[in-house]
Formats: structure tokens, C-alpha cells, sequence
């Protein structure tokens, strides 16, 4: 299964780096790998996550389009936040 980026998540790499969030690609499909967690979300999307450090997820929304993983969008969260609604 191939992994795809939208415009959106190529941009959001450029968007993070200016608050000192430097995050690669490999980080981002490896969370789509060996994810922690996967939730269904809206619009056929799924929410995959995984702990980078004691206190933050990487939490990427994707996809399966055509046998590809479409990366929509990826964001840092703060693991108190979300780690009881996965």
C-alpha cells in the first residue's frame, strides 16, 4: 500500500518547523505503520496515534483511497488530552 500526501499534509510540515515542531515523513508513516491506536472518524477518515515523548502524540487523519493511504492532515497533541478517547 502506497502512502500519498495531500497539498495540506506537505504543507503542514513548513507550518509546524516555524513553531519548532520539526516532524519527517518517515516520523509521520510510521505512525500509520505502527500505530498505537486507530479511531474511525468522519467522512470514511481514520485517526491513527502514537506517543512520541512522555507528554505528546502524533496524531495523523488518513484515508484508504484506492489501495493508498492519503495522508489529509497530521498534528502534535498533548497525550493528557486524547489518551482516553482512542
Amino acid at each position: 500500500m502506497k502512502i500519498r500526501y495531500t497539498s495540506h499534509a506537505e504543507i503542514k510540515f513548513d507550518i509546524l518547523k516555524r513553531y519548532g515542531i520539526n516532524y519527517s515523513k518517515s516520523q509521520i508513516e510510521d505512525v500509520l505503520q505502527n500505530p498505537e491506536k486507530v479511531k474511525d472518524s468522519r467522512k470514511n477518515r481514520k485517526i491513527a496515534q502514537k506517543q512520541v515523548n512522555s507528554k505528546h502524540f502524533i496524531r495523523v487523519i488518513y484515508e484508504e483511497k484506492d489501495n493508498d493511504l492519503v495522508i489529509i492532515t497530521f498534528y502534535p497533541a498533548r497525550r493528557k488530552r486524547y489518551e482516553d478517547k482512542l
